[in-house]
This record gives structure tokens, sequence and C-alpha cells, in this order.
């Protein structure tokens, strides 16, 4: 069950990335934010990764996927991932500093998982 939610809980962190990537393209449209480099990329030349498509419209609604992408969406998608997986991943650390010598005693009701 851990790997389950460990995994899930990951596949949310990547569609919460897209949708903060397409918060910020829809500012960018607005004209609200501006742009240093927009078209970090452009693979509209495959028709499938379009958003003309149903695999293109999936991938922008989950992923936040954008075939011509300003560099400000692949920063905000790559940042908020690489930044919240990280939190999401590491080792849970001890709330209270460890004396040396003492020994902590157990919650009542905690459980190990």
């Amino acid at each position: 069950m851990a790997t389950f939610f460990k995994v899930t809980g990951l596949m949310l962190i990547v569609f919460a990335s897209g949708l903060l990537a397409r918060s910020v393209a829809y500012l960018q449209y607005a004209g609200d934010l501006g742009t240093v480099w927009n078209n970090v990329y452009d693979l509209t030349r495959y028709e499938s990764l379009t958003t003309g498509t149903e695999t293109g419209r999936f991938l922008a609604a989950f992923f936040g996927w954008d075939p011509r992408p300003a560099v400000e969406q692949v920063l905000a998608w790559a940042a908020y991932l690489g930044v919240v997986s990280w939190l999401y991943l590491r080792s849970p650390r001890s709330s209270q500093p460890e004396r040396p010598g003492h020994v902590p005693t157990p919650v009542r009701g905690a459980t190990r998982g």
C-alpha cells in the first residue's frame, strides 16, 4: 500500500505542476505576465502532440503540456516538480531534538508505517 500511495502522490505532484505551468501560460496569453524567451522548443510538427488531437488535449489537461512553451512555463513546471517531489520523498525528521543518553518514550496509539 505504501508504494501505491507514493506513486499516486507523485502523479498528483506532476498534475499540480502541469496546472501551474498552464496558469503561467494563461497569464502570458492575457498579457499579465511577460516572457523572456518564447518557444523554448517547438514540437508542433508532430501532429499527435498538438492540442488539435485527443492525445495532445489529454497531455495538456493532465500534465500542462504545451508544444511550444515559454521559458517561464518550463521553469515553473520543473521548479514545482523538483521542490515538491523532494519534499514529498524526503525522510521525515524527528520533531524533538534528541538529548544524549535520552530514550524517547513511545506515543500511545501511534503506529509505524
